[in-house]
């Protein structure tokens, strides 16, 4: 994982984490998953419009901390996923739209409602294009009790 702040941070944190990959000779398609996540900043940074991004890359066991980047074991679990197709165009909309979208699908869901976990982007480069994938965290809605018939007499 690697953290970053600025004005773009999704940028400088998935790009410094693609560089480390290709240092460890991890970056291969369909070995390795980049993921990502908006993180707070202090107000000084909000201030002066800094925001904050952390990426994650799944990696094998081997792999140890270097270079600025953690490793850290996350748990599994249940989520609502949205493909955000060609991501780049008018990210500052389509984004944004998209993850209230989800959060309307999910909010309106009978079977499924939020629960406590990340939200987060996982990064889907085909050829010449960027999607996103995004998650939110779910689990499933306790399903209301049928009713007793009386038995009849």
């Amino acid at each position: 994982r690697f953290r970053a702040t600025g004005k773009e941070p999704e940028h400088v944190a998935m790009g410094y984490m693609k560089r480390w990959l290709l240092g460890q000779r991890l970056r291969h398609p369909e070995a390795v998953r980049l993921f990502g996540f908006d993180v707070e900043v202090a107000k000084d940074e909000q201030k002066r419009g800094f925001r904050g991004y952390e990426a994650w890359a799944n990696v094998p066991d081997r792999v140890r901390p270097s270079r600025g980047v953690g490793i850290r074991q996350v748990p599994g679990g249940l989520y609502a996923v949205l493909r955000v197709p060609e991501a780049l165009v008018d990210p500052y909309a389509r984004i944004p739209s998209s993850w209230q979208h989800l959060w309307k699908w999910v909010k309106t869901s009978r079977e499924y409602r939020l629960t406590d976990g990340l939200c987060i982007e996982e990064e889907i480069a085909t050829a010449g294009s960027l999607h996103l994938d995004l998650f939110m965290p779910v689990t499933r809605a306790a399903r209301a009790q049928p009713r007793r018939r009386p038995l009849p007499r």
